[in-house]
């Protein structure tokens, strides 16, 4: 049965606020809707909501999500949207188009469009076409990004993917990056070594980095360490040795009810004291509890590293998704 579907976009923060939107599609059979509602919990900002709808009909999928924040008049508006439609041409190629609009002063306006190619072939390859236009300030569109990926299996255990980033530079589009990545799994361990070949962009990007990731089941969930090797030192700069950069612990368990309780930490260099080990920067806790089977309630918390060396409370989350709904 086809209705109206109330359609979601990204969170975005702004100027450390979090702004939201709303937009509507039609016909289209709605399969899931979650409302998630985010509370500053130092009173600093103001509190805002992401409503994202997924919808499937004839080989096409849509996700949108519109970030909304407090009206003047009471309630909340649209700020932004994002709309994701995924379009299954053939038995081996996927068409992706995202599209970003803003919401302010109540008009709905495109901003920013990516339009995405994969393509799967023999032996597990794979090709990534992605391009990245956006509206210039007299209204006019403008390709300014083009990225290129290559992946192909050089053993059953080996993934090599080449990545190349096209930039605008003098009005034309011209390589300014190009990452190489090398992909191994033993076992449990996925190891990826990450290595730039080219860089032509501003800012900073690792030369060669090492990401090492280790899922390992438990009695009741899984838990997930990944640890991320870098030849960058934040506080140093570029070091001619691999040294460990970041480690994100995530843990997970599950109870007989089918809830779910989920915590990550985050550990980065201290640049200002880079050779003394990793510090917690971050810390998530996040409760998933079911109600029936077509309803799920989730509560999150997220703690930051202060100034002080403390992980106060900062945003406190709260989602409901229903699954389903025809």
């Amino acid at each position: 049965m086809n209705r109206v579907t109330q359609i979601p976009v990204t969170c975005v923060v702004l100027l450390g606020g979090l702004v939201c939107g709303t937009v509507w599609a039609q016909n289209q059979p709605q399969l899931s809707r979650t409302v998630t509602e985010f509370h500053d919990a130092s009173g600093v900002t103001s509190p805002g909501r992401v409503i994202e709808t997924r919808s499937q009909e004839n080989g096409r999928m849509v996700a949108t999500q519109v970030v909304e924040a407090p009206s003047i008049n009471g309630g909340y508006q649209s700020i932004s949207e994002t709309e994701r439609e995924t379009i299954q041409v053939d038995a081996n190629s996927v068409r992706v188009v995202q599209r970003w609009f803003s919401s302010w002063a109540g008009e709905r306006q495109l901003f920013k469009v990516s339009e995405e190619e994969r393509r799967t072939g023999p032996g597990e390859a794979e090709s990534v076409a992605r391009t990245i236009s956006s509206v210039d300030a007299d209204g006019n569109w403008q390709v300014q990004e083009r990225d290129i990926e290559e992946t192909v299996s050089t053993a059953p255990d080996t993934r090599e993917t080449r990545k190349t980033v096209l930039g605008v530079v003098a009005g034309s589009l011209v390589p300014i990056q190009q990452f190489e990545e090398i992909e191994h799994r033993k076992g449990d361990l996925v190891e990826v070594q990450r290595r730039l070949l080219l860089s032509n962009a501003i800012g900073y990007a690792p030369v060669f980095e090492v990401r090492e990731t280790l899922v390992t089941p438990t009695k009741n969930g899984q838990t997930t360490e990944e640890k991320t090797y870098s030849t960058y030192v934040p506080g140093v700069g570029s070091y001619g040795q691999l040294h460990l950069a970041q480690q994100h612990d995530v843990s997970t368990t599950t109870a007989p009810d089918r809830s779910t309780r989920t915590e990550q930490q985050v550990q980065q260099v201290n640049p200002g004291n880079p050779w003394d080990g990793l510090r917690t920067t971050s810390l998530m806790i996040q409760v998933s509890e079911p109600l029936g089977s077509l309803r799920t309630e989730g509560h999150e918390e997220v703690h930051f590293l202060d100034v002080n060396g403390d992980l106060p409370l900062v945003w406190v989350t709260d989602t409901q998704e229903t699954i389903g709904i025809h």
